[in-house]
């Protein structure tokens, strides 16, 4: 579960886990609820510093909503420890991408409130918010120009010399990383297919528009990530012809590169590429008996 992911995740950080309470061994961090004050996993009775967190994920298509991380840091009453910690779950939250099974999400910093008043008597705290981008990387048929375009996309990159993650359903990714300048993160999302207009259909072939979404992420360096938004940009306007797995795809002239798109939710780059499948055609009866009539 991506709960456990981040949970592990925060647990890990040792500058963090010094501040915290230990419960059964380990730093106090915990998915939804805390237990309960006279719980016995409590070690020496000490239940603060803790970090509760909750994770809503809204897989929306269009990407107009985000799920949410609502993180509370908490510290006993008149100690303020919360304040040494927040940075600490900040930075180790913020653009980080979690993976478990079939999801993938990232996390972006939106803002800080004070804690809730009703604890304040026994503590004292921070809530953090995050939004929460999801990645899918099911496919749902077998030829789907997301997945040739990323396919195509990892060949190339690959070979400038460029390491990077690719959030593709063939692609084995850790279960935490945060992508860089020197290791992006690169995403091919389909969000239309239409009759193709610019490419007649042939005996045996129907030839599709797809209208894809790329995102290539380097979260808060933005100038390193613009850099690699044109060169790939360029790179497909260059090659024209996709071809990956013995399936092809024709880029048309009205790809575009939008800079100042948010690169988790939009995704910079907007392609369209006709393809071809196989079409079925209906079979014709064959002549059974042929008469011929000479005048």
């Amino acid at each position: 579960m991506l709960e456990q992911v981040i949970c592990e995740h925060l647990q890990s950080n040792e500058a963090l886990a010094a501040k915290l309470a230990i419960y059964g061994g380990k730093p106090a961090v915990f998915d939804y609820r805390e237990p309960a004050a006279d719980d016995p996993g409590w070690q020496d009775g000490a239940r603060y510093g803790r970090i509760v967190f909750s994770l809503q994920i809204r897989d929306d298509p269009t990407r107009s909503r985000c799920g949410n991380l609502v993180v509370d840091v908490l510290s006993e009453s008149n100690t303020q420890l919360y304040k040494d910690m927040e940075p600490i779950v900040r930075n180790n939250l913020d653009g980080y991408f979690f993976v478990s099974d079939d999801k993938i999400i990232s996390l972006k910093w939106i803002h800080r409130s004070p804690g809730r008043e009703s604890m304040a008597a026994v503590c004292e705290g921070v809530t953090m918010y995050f939004q929460v981008y999801c990645y899918p990387v099911k496919r749902p048929f077998a030829v789907n120009p997301a997945s040739l375009l990323a396919s195509w996309c990892k060949s190339y990159v690959e070979s400038t010399g460029q390491s990077a993650y690719f959030l593709a359903a063939s692609e084995t990714l850790p279960p935490v990383f945060k992508p860089t300048a020197e290791k992006p993160a690169f995403y091919w999302r389909l969000i239309k297919l239409e009759p193709c207009g610019w490419m007649k259909d042939m005996p045996g072939a129907d030839f599709r528009t797809a209208s894809l979404q790329g995102h290539v992420i380097v979260p808060g360096q933005s100038e390193e990530e613009a850099e690699l938004v044109l060169r790939l940009d360029q790179a497909i306007e260059k090659a024209e012809r996709i071809i990956c797995d013995d399936l092809s795809m024709f880029v048309s002239k009205d790809d575009s590169a939008d800079l100042t798109a948010d690169s988790m939710r939009q995704g910079q780059l907007t392609i369209k590429a006709a393809y071809g499948i196989a079409a079925d055609r209906t079979a014709s009866e064959k002549l059974q008996n042929v008469s011929i009539e000479m005048k």
